[in-house]
């Protein structure tokens, strides 16, 4: 058990200090991550000199060059420092090429949010329009209807009241006729 227990310390205290190391690095570390980059940005920048854009430093290289080259720049040959700063130059338009490029996306995404606004809001203008002209049409479809009933029942009593007025009149006729019979068996009888 004795064993066991210091061999779980001993794993312990060294995932301690690799902690430490990871989040703190050590003198020497730094020391290989600055020779690195030396050798890394010598051997970019001689690959690089003469040559395209597309050789330069770029993303995190950018960025750890910005903060160590103010700090080393008597350490480096002058074609290193140059390379260092076209890179950093190069990143940062390229940042800014893309800044713009999103802008304009940006802008273009709102112009086209505000058309589409622009477009609904003139459609539920129309849409309004049409149920109002809609409803105007169904109530002057219905007073149509109403006039076209009260007329139709307007013409049925005319029509009804010319049968009665022709049937009297009828009736009349045969009346003065009866009577004109009447008179003549009168004005017969008389003589």
């Amino acid at each position: 058990m004795a064993a066991t227990d210091r061999l779980v310390s001993q794993r312990a205290r060294l995932f301690s200090v690799q902690e430490r190391n990871r989040t703190r690095p050590s003198t020497l570390a730094r020391g290989c991550q600055a020779t690195q980059g030396k050798r890394r940005s010598s051997h970019l920048a001689l690959a690089g000199l003469g040559e395209a854009d597309q050789a330069l430093l770029s993303g995190l290289d950018v960025a750890r060059a910005e903060k160590w080259l103010p700090d080393r720049s008597e350490d480096l040959s002058g074609d290193v420092t140059a390379f260092v700063q076209r890179s950093i130059a190069f990143d940062r338009n390229t940042k800014e090429r893309q800044l713009r490029f999103q802008r304009r996306v940006t802008i273009g995404a709102i112009a086209a949010t505000l058309l589409i606004g622009i477009f609904g809001v003139s459609a539920l203008i129309q849409w309004q329009r049409a149920e109002r002209a809609e409803q105007i049409a169904k109530t002057a479809l219905a007073e149509q209807q109403r006039l076209n009933i009260e007329l139709d029942q307007k013409k049925r009593d005319a029509e009804i009241r010319a049968e009665d007025a022709t049937k009297e009149a009828q009736e009349a006729i045969k009346q003065y006729k009866e009577a004109l019979r009447l008179l003549e068996e009168i004005n017969k009888k008389g003589r």
